[in-house]
């Protein structure tokens, strides 16, 4: 019986940390995109606000680390994640290039780094239900305010503050139950 409720705690928790971190990143790159877009708008040379696209190709940090990738570096990737998502919002646009390509840039070494180490193969069923969750919430979220993410604007916020609480608990969860597997 113990084995199924920690099994239960692992898929939940696991779970609930990818849907929010997909949410999140489908929300940051939109973001990103759309920021870098505004900015850069009506000119036709390359400008420094360009540069904001290069924060999509930082997966090639990893080759940094060439045999294992260090939980504390996961850790950190996804906390830095959930922050970056929760201050873009409060930032001007000239600053969410920054703040969202920090947080996208962390997704893109968190998801990788998380499994580096893994020895077995059963995630496909939460991988694709988180993914399938994080794009219905996505969608939810721009058709409740039409086409503009609603949990990005105004008093909705609060809806990421308690998606953000919920993705650091779940990371908690997630490393608490990681950190006594045994290797």
């Amino acid at each position: 019986m113990q084995l199924n409720k920690n099994l239960f705690k692992k898929i939940d928790s696991e779970l609930i940390l990818f849907s929010i971190t997909f949410l999140f990143f489908f929300q940051l790159v939109g973001d990103l995109i759309s920021s870098i877009y505004m900015l850069d708008l009506l000119k036709l040379e390359i400008d420094e606000k360009l540069f904001g696209v290069l924060f999509l190709l930082s997966p090639f940090l990893l080759v940094i680390f060439r045999k294992k990738i260090p939980n504390i570096f996961t850790e950190l990737t996804a906390l830095i994640l959930i922050i970056m998502r929760i201050i873009t919002p409060f930032m001007s646009t000239a600053n969410k290039i920054i703040t969202a390509g920090f947080g996208v840039t962390c997704f893109l070494l968190f998801f990788p780094s998380y499994f580096s180490g893994r020895k077995d193969g059963n995630l496909s069923i939460n991988l694709g239900t988180s993914f399938a969750s994080a794009i219905l919430l996505s969608i939810m979220f721009r058709a409740m305010n039409a086409t503009v993410d609603i949990s990005m604007y105004g008093w909705f916020q609060a809806i990421g503050w308690v998606l953000a609480v919920l993705g650091i608990l779940a990371l908690i969860a997630q490393f608490n139950i990681r950190a006594t597997e045994p290797v």
